[in-house]
C-alpha cells in the first residue's frame, strides 16, 4: 500500500482561529514565504526518512494570505527531489487551464527526469476564481454553465496536447485554442536554406511514462479520468462511497479491465493527540482558520445539510460538523488508525493520502503528526490493505 502526505505548504502562522486576524487581511514580507518554504523542505525529508510514498502540494497564486504558496508545483518538487532519497512528488492540483500545456509539458518532463522518475503530474480544472481570468482561463460558478464548459475544453485540449507532446517524436496540433507549430514559419528564419517549420520536437521529452492523476469530484470529471486512463483522486468525505465505486465501474466500462488499487487514491484530513478531547481542541484553531478562508473562496465541497442540501456559499462547518460528516479523523492514533483501516478495508483502498500538518502549527508540532502517522497509523493501514486484496 502507498500512504502519502499531502501539504497546503504556507507560511508559518503564529496566530490562527476566530481570535486572529481576518484572513484576507493577511499580508506578509519576502522572508516569511522564504521561511515557508524552507519549512516545507524540511517536512519532505522528514517524510522521506519515515518511509512515506508520495508526497503532493498544491498550485496556487498570488496568495499574499500565506496559506498556499507553491506557484509551480513542478520546480519545487525538483528540488525536494534533490533532498530526498525515495519519495515521489505530484501536485493536487497543478491548475491546468492557467499553463500553456507545451510549458507545463516541459517543466513536467525535466522535473521528472533530474528526480530521476520521482514526478508525476496531478491535474485539475483550478478552483479560485480571482488566480484564473489573469492567466486568460475562465472559470464557472456551477457545473455545465457557459463559463464552466469553456474552461473543460481548454483543459481536455490541453491535455490532449500535453500527452502528444510527450509521445511523439515529432508533432503537429491543432485546435481551438492552440496551433503547435504556427503555420508560415521556417525552421532556420532563412528563406533560401529553411525549411517549412510544420512538425516540432518536445524538448525535452520524459524518459519515462509520467502517471497522471485527477481530481475526480463529478460524474463527469469521473467519466473522462476513467476514459483517458487517468488515476482519480477522491476526498474521503460524505459522498466517498458512491465516487469510489462510481470510478471503478467506469475504469472496467472504458478500459476493459478490473479496478486496480493504482487507479484511485483517497484523500483524508486527520489529526491525533494522546486522547481524543485533548485532539479537539488543539485542532479546532487549524480547522476554523481553514474555512475562515476557504468558505469566502467557494462551496466547500463535501459537506451537506440534515435534509441533504450542499452547504451555500460562505457556509463555514464546524469541527464538530467536520467529524460528524466524516471529512475530518480526529481523536486518539488508536482511534483515528481503527477507523481509516476499517475503511481501507472496506473499499479496498491501495494509495491514500493524508493532510495532517495545517496552517498554524509549527514546525514542530508538524513533525509530531507526520511521525505518529508514520509509526502508529500505517502499520495498520497497511495490514487492512493486504487483507482486502
Amino acid at each position: 500500500m502507498d500512504i502519502g502526505l499531502y501539504s497546503w505548504g504556507g507560511c508559518l502562522l503564529d496566530d490562527v482561529g476566530p481570535g486572529g486576524p481576518d484572513p484576507y487581511d493577511r499580508h506578509y514580507p519576502p522572508q516569511r514565504y522564504a521561511d515557508g518554504y524552507l519549512a516545507l523542505r524540511e517536512s519532505a525529508k522528514l517524510a522521506d526518512s519515515l518511509g512515506y510514498d508520495t508526497f503532493w502540494l498544491t498550485e496556487h497564486h498570488f496568495q499574499r494570505e500565506g496559506y498556499q504558496i507553491v506557484p509551480n508545483v513542478a520546480m519545487v518538487a525538483a528540488v525536494l527531489a534533490q533532498h530526498t532519497q525515495r519519495l515521489t512528488f505530484g501536485a493536487f492540483f497543478h491548475q491546468t487551464p492557467m499553463w500553456h500545456p507545451i510549458r507545463l509539458a516541459e517543466d513536467l518532463a525535466i522535473a521528472s527526469i533530474l528526480s530521476g522518475g520521482r514526478i508525476v503530474f496531478g491535474t485539475g480544472r483550478g478552483s479560485v476564481e480571482r488566480e484564473m481570468p489573469i492567466f486568460g482561463a475562465t472559470f464557472g460558478h456551477h457545473p455545465g454553465d457557459d463559463l464552466d464548459a469553456a474552461n473543460r475544453r481548454l483543459f481536455e485540449e490541453q491535455m490532449r496536447l500535453i500527452k502528444l507532446a510527450w509521445s511523439s517524436d515529432e508533432f503537429s496540433f491543432a485546435g481551438e485554442h492552440y496551433t503547435v507549430p504556427v503555420p508560415g514559419y521556417l525552421n532556420t528564419g532563412h528563406p533560401e536554406t529553411g525549411r517549412p517549420w510544420d512538425q516540432v520536437t518536445l524538448v525535452p521529452r520524459p524518459t519515462e511514462p509520467i502517471p497522471i492523476y485527477q481530481a475526480a469530484i463529478s460524474a463527469t470529471t469521473r467519466h473522462y479520468a476513467a476514459a483517458e486512463g487517468h488515476r482519480a483522486v477522491i476526498p474521503l468525505v460524505r459522498q466517498f462511497p458512491a465516487a469510489w465505486r462510481h470510478f471503478g465501474e467506469l475504469v472496467e466500462q472504458h478500459q476493459g479491465r478490473p479496478v486496480s488499487p493504482a487507479d484511485r487514491v483517497a484523500l483524508v484530513q486527520a489529526y491525533v493527540g494522546d486522547t481524543r478531547a485533548e485532539a479537539i481542541e488543539r485542532f479546532r484553531p487549524y480547522h476554523d482558520e481553514r474555512y475562515r478562508f476557504l468558505a469566502a473562496q467557494h462551496p466547500i465541497y463535501g459537506y451537506t445539510e440534515a435534509d441533504g442540501t450542499p452547504f451555500a456559499f460562505g457556509r463555514a462547518p464546524t469541527l464538530e460538523e467536520s467529524i460528524d460528516q466524516g471529512n475530518f479523523f480526529v481523536g486518539t492514533t488508536a482511534e483515528v488508525r481503527d477507523e481509516l483501516a476499517g475503511l481501507v478495508a472496506e473499499h479496498g483502498i491501495g494509495h491514500l493520502v493524508a493532510e495532517i500538518t495545517f496552517a498554524g502549527m509549527t514546525p514542530a508540532e508538524s513533525a509530531e503528526q507526520v511521525t505518529a502517522f508514520a509509526t502508529e497509523v500505517r502499520p495498520a493501514l497497511e495490514q487492512a490493505a493486504a487483507l482486502a486484496a
